[in-house]
């Protein structure tokens, strides 16, 4: 629901469909060209025809409901889409596109029962309309928030890169310069050795309750506090702020804890703090000397 007393008084509310016409996407032809095809999960494999040679919005239907794809070349939305025809030049379609995401349709008018959206919650949907000056005003602040992301994006995926090229150069040269040697492994250093990863590493036993203390005030850390590849822990509340009340494993600032869940994701953790993870997490502890965590 927009709210129009908290609006300039210049703007107004509208529906949707006062705006553009609702329309359903087609079975994309099978046969293979450039005009990229548009389904619910997003831009995937090109079509010979266009269906649209205009700007406007695709909003899935089907699976993905509500979400809203610009599309700003010809195209061919597919039978699991809804794509608009504009009725009026009062709106820029960049405009419209921000408003869906900051108040997603599948989220306020999509129905619950099943993933899919009627073509009536799009033609209800309210959505404020200011000026077209102003409206254009709010899209150049908002593209340019958009380009500093991609922008940073770019960025790390090629840190990321960089990281993984220098992770497999120093695990397979070493630092030293030394011969290089064959192993059941694969290259590594002279010196180097091969281990089972249990005879260095202890995956520590023992929950603890953390309704007691001094776990209670411990920060918890769980699966989701660990972003994948990078290792950065976004960690910063209690167990008892959390209200947790299942068994704990507690672990210090020489350990790491590693997700059980999904592994592929690449969930570990070098925390800096003493504290608990949750049992879908590992604390792996080097008892060592010959490892370094």
């Amino acid at each position: 629901m927009v709210d129009q007393t908290v609006l300039p008084p210049e703007w107004r509310v509208v529906e949707l469909g006062e705006i553009a016409t609702v329309k359903y996407g087609k079975a994309k032809p099978k046969e293979p060209g450039d005009v990229p095809a548009v389904g619910s999960g997003g831009v995937y494999a090109s079509t010979s025809h266009a269906l649209i040679d205009y700007p406007t919005l695709v909003v899935g239907r089907k699976g993905t409901a509500g979400v809203a794809w610009l599309q700003e070349q010809p195209c061919w939305p597919s039978d699991t889409t809804f794509y608009l025809e504009w009725i009026t030049d009062e709106i820029d379609y960049r405009f419209l596109y921000y408003v869906l995401q900051n108040r997603p349709l599948s989220g306020e008018h999509a129905r619950t029962t099943l993933p899919s959206l009627q073509k009536a919650d799009l033609e209800t949907y309210l959505l404020p309309l200011p000026p077209l000056h102003e409206q254009r005003a709010v899209v150049r602040v908002l593209q340019s928030a958009q380009d500093a992301i991609q922008a940073r994006r770019r960025e790390l995926d090629l840190e990321r890169e960089r990281k993984a090229a220098l992770m497999q150069h120093l695990f397979t040269r070493g630092t030293r310069g030394e011969p290089i040697k064959q192993t059941e492994i694969g290259e590594m250093p002279q010196s180097w050795r091969v281990v089972r990863f249990g005879e260095v590493v202890d995956i520590a036993g023992g929950q603890v309750n953390p309704k007691l203390e001094p776990y209670a005030s411990m920060i918890h850390v769980g699966p989701e506090n660990v972003e994948p590849d990078t290792g950065h822990l976004s960690a910063s509340r209690t167990n008892s702020q959390l209200g947790i009340i299942s068994g704990n494993y507690c672990f210090t600032e020489e350990d790491i804890v590693y997700s059980k869940i999904r592994p592929y994701l690449n969930k570990a953790a070098m925390p800096t703090f003493q504290g608990t993870c949750s049992a879908d997490m590992y604390v792996l502890r080097s008892e060592s000397q010959v490892l370094i965590t």
